[in-house]
């Protein structure tokens, strides 16, 4: 099951093209590691967001980061309501890093 909804938004996220993606890039200059976004300097206010399931209020949810500074979030893992937190992320301006469950503790 996992390993199916992976590889659905891992499509989805091929599928909706280049023009909602964006190049990240990772520079070591001397001691200093910086992150550039389509190579602007890009400076990580996130915040892990665990309501995957509070659907009906992620627009509400992301209005709220966007108002306190924040523009990236991570998630836990991916399920089946990835797509409209990557929507209501996208509409804000929040960038996404999504996770993936690795079964911790498990061969």
């Amino acid at each position: 099951m996992q390993h199916t909804l992976f590889s659905s938004v891992l499509l989805f996220l091929i599928s909706i093209g280049s023009s909602l993606s964006a190049q990240t890039t990772v520079e070591k200059t001397g001691d200093r590691w910086s992150i550039f976004v389509d190579g602007e300097p890009f400076e990580v206010k996130g915040v892990t967001f665990g309501y995957d399931d509070d659907v009906a209020n992620y627009p509400q949810h992301f209005q709220e980061l966007k108002f306190l500074g924040v523009n990236s979030i991570r998630t836990w893992g991916t399920g089946p309501n990835t797509p409209e937190l990557l929507d209501a992320a996208e509409k804000e301006g929040i960038k996404v890093m999504l996770g993936i469950w690795m079964r911790h503790g498990r061969p």
